[in-house]
């Protein structure tokens, strides 16, 4: 690990990773992820790697259902 972080706000997160906009401001709310600081317009912008494996674990209890 390189400490680097690769940060997308959620519009971004949606177009590069495939995770809804939607979701990942629904996970931010929750607290299930948080912001590492905002772009330039002041948007929440959230790490890479925590969006995936969040998208991971939601989708392992959904195929455990």
């Amino acid at each position: 690990m390189t400490g680097v972080r690769h940060l997308f706000g959620p519009a971004e997160a949606e177009r590069v990773l495939g995770i809804k906009a939607a979701t990942i401001r629904s996970w931010a709310r929750r607290k299930r992820i948080h912001a590492y600081g905002l772009d330039e317009a002041g948007r929440p912008m959230f790490d890479r790697d925590e969006l995936l494996a969040l998208r991971d674990q939601s989708r392992k209890r959904r195929d455990a259902a």
